[in-house]
């Protein structure tokens, strides 16, 4: 290092050269740089993983959304449309536009098959499209499809049903180079939003009415039964003999009905019953007729009639002498009521019978 001083009592300041100052060398920018590539492709795999893996959920979740809604849409509109026409259907239950469904996130195809082997409705081809009528179906058979979709090429179009709907979890169809974590299978078995519904008829003497939806009235025989299967979610309107509204219930089950006493019920009260005599076709009159709009105190004709019987049984008791020791309604005891049980009885019959007559009518 050279050092320089100033002259004596010159007045000038001292300075002193340093090393002189240099740039990186080419090596070490190649070393930098190779550095740099290496944290960027780094992180290009891992971002392009991530995308890859959150488009594999999303499809998930996707075929998951669309099998759900084509189960509503099924029960909703009461119909299976073909083939060609789940994708709109699916389409509307979800407010997507068509090529939403038509195609994955990747710009892939979606394919919707349904089982070749479905049976259902009742005309002579048992196929789809199929439209719920008030007949039904009959027992749905394989009422199955699938959703396909591959997230890095479109479904092979020569794979059909079968080739999905039973292929394992976490394989691909033989020949096809795909990456079974690319493909998508989305199952769905339509038999659970269909519900048997058996109707039989145990009056002798009248035809059960009924609607299913909006369907015309229905007319079952006498002593007559139809069994048949209906989606979820249909309504089932039932009516007394003198076609007067009786209920309307919505069938979210298998169910059976039973009419009888021209009214309908959901068990068998009495079972099938002889000819009646002309007081049981008063009572019977009497309860199928339509109950009044604002009775007083919950009083029912149903009501009215268990007062009457229970009338009637304990009368007959008195008068055939059961128990024995009971002749006649004497007075007896130190109150002028009478203690004759029996008489009691009714007594307390008749007063809740004025009761409840004049709350049904009144």
């Amino acid at each position: 290092m050279t050092t320089r001083s100033p002259a004596t009592g010159s007045g000038q300041g001292s300075f002193s050269e340093g090393p002189a100052r240099r740039g990186f060398t080419l090596i070490e920018l190649l070393g930098a740089l190779a550095v740099i590539v290496l944290l960027g492709a780094y992180a290009t795999q891992h971002l392009i993983t991530g995308m890859r893996d959150e488009a594999r959920r999303a499809e998930q979740v996707s075929l998951l959304n669309m099998s759900e809604a084509l189960k509503t849409a099924v029960a909703r509109n009461r119909a299976v449309p073909t083939v060609n026409g789940l994708p709109e259907a699916i389409a509307l239950e979800l407010e997507l536009p068509p090529g939403r469904v038509a195609a994955n996130s990747q710009g892939y195809n979606r394919r919707i098959l349904l089982d070749p082997a479905l049976r259902l409705g009742t005309n002579a081809s048992l196929t789809v499209p199929y439209t719920q009528t008030a007949a039904g179906s009959v027992e749905p058979i394989n009422p199955r499809a699938v959703i396909v979709t591959c997230l890095t090429e479109n479904t092979d179009q020569e794979l059909g049903f079968d080739d999905f709907w039973d292929l394992p979890e976490g394989e691909a169809p033989e020949d096809w180079e795909v990456d079974p974590e690319d493909l998508f299978i989305q199952r769905l078995d339509l038999r659970g939003i269909f519900h048997r519904v058996v109707l039989s008829n145990m009056d002798r003497d009248q035809e059960g009415l009924y609607e299913m939806d909006d369907s015309a009235l229905q007319r079952l025989p006498s002593l007559g039964r139809r069994e048949a299967w209906f989606l979820d979610g249909t309504a089932i309107t039932f009516y007394y003999a003198s076609g007067d509204l009786q209920a309307r219930e919505f069938i979210h089950e298998d169910v059976s009905y039973v009419h009888e006493f021209g009214r309908w019920g959901r068990h068998v009260l009495y079972g099938q019953r002889p000819p009646q005599g002309p007081f049981g076709a008063l009572v019977d009159a009497f309860l199928n007729a339509p109950p009044p709009t604002d009775p007083k105190f919950g009083s029912t004709q149903q009501a009215v009639v268990d007062e009457f019987y229970e009338y009637m049984w304990t009368y007959a008791i008195w008068a055939m002498g059961s128990p024995p020791l009971i002749q006649s309604f004497e007075k007896g005891g130190t109150t002028s009521d009478t203690q004759v049980p029996p008489f009691r009885i009714l007594n307390d019959c008749d007063a809740r019978m004025a009761a409840f007559t004049n709350n049904l009518i009144d």
